[in-house]
């Protein structure tokens, strides 16, 4: 620019400007992004050109932005009974300098991945990474499902052993209990798996029961118990050609001590 001596720079400034940095003004000597500088040397429209010699040189003066928004998609949706928890929902940080306060979101039956450029795919910013956007921006969180344990408890108290040796499954959140095994047992039949223990033949709330095609909706460790009913067998009396009555045919339970029905006409049984 053409500055008369003793006259002001007036509109002659120009005001440039440089992506992710704030314009600090013009300066007589010559300053480090975002150093201390010193004001009386700073020259603005109403400054008075003063120097003597031919030629001079002014230089600009920078600051980083330290006002870049980034709005924080927590990219979930909770179905019925989930939650989806996220504080604070945008960050402000500073151009070249690091994340910092990302913060970390929850979501039933997931765990988070964390924070990426793209809902799907992208890359990974991480609280530690630097800045090297110049203005607002928005980054998606990233889930996978949870997984859990299941605990099965045969539930026979180690009197007959059942014909599986499998104490444990894996289930995934929202996914179904396929690896239940079905249990075989001497003498018992097998009822199935409830979240709730019951005795043989009790009588059991069917709400309880986990079939294998039942959505796992619990997002913790949890115990499965096998249920048992005892084995109904039918003994037939047969008077072997002697020609006398007998009882009618009677039914026993495995395990269940019961006495035989008497003779007709015997004072025993």
């Amino acid at each position: 620019i053409s500055v008369k001596y003793n006259s002001t720079y007036g509109d002659k400034l120009i005001t440039p400007t440089w992506a992710g940095y704030v314009f600090g003004g013009w300066y007589t000597e010559k300053y480090a992004v975002g150093a201390n500088v010193d004001e009386t040397k700073k020259v603005d429209a109403n400054t008075t050109f003063s120097v003597t010699d031919d030629d001079t040189v002014l230089y600009a003066y920078w600051t980083p932005r330290t006002d870049i928004k980034v709005t924080l998609d927590v990219n979930a949706t909770a179905a019925t009974g989930e939650t989806v928890t996220l504080d604070p929902t945008t960050i402000t940080v500073t151009y070249l300098g690091e994340y910092t306060s990302l913060p970390t979101p929850t979501w039933t039956g997931h765990v988070f991945q964390g924070w990426y450029t793209l809902a799907e795919g992208g890359t990974r910013v991480n609280n530690s990474d630097t800045v090297e956007i110049t203005d607002s921006t928005t980054l998606h969180a990233h889930w996978k499902l949870e997984t859990y344990t299941v605990t099965l408890d045969h539930n026979n108290d180690d009197e007959t052993p059942a014909n599986s040796t499998k104490t444990d499954i894996t289930v995934t959140y929202s996914m179904t209990y396929s690896d239940l095994p079905e249990l075989t047992r001497e003498g018992y039949t097998f009822g199935g798996w409830y979240t709730e223990k019951y005795g043989v033949n009790a009588v059991v709330d069917a709400a309880k029961k986990i079939e294998k095609t039942t959505t796992v909706n619990t997002d913790a460790e949890r115990t499965l118990y096998a249920y048992w009913t005892y084995n109904q067998y039918t003994v037939h009396f047969d008077a072997n050609g002697w020609g006398v009555t007998v009882p009618a045919d009677q039914t026993f339970l495995y395990a269940v001590a019961q006495k035989l029905t008497k003779m007709p006409g015997s004072s025993t049984g």
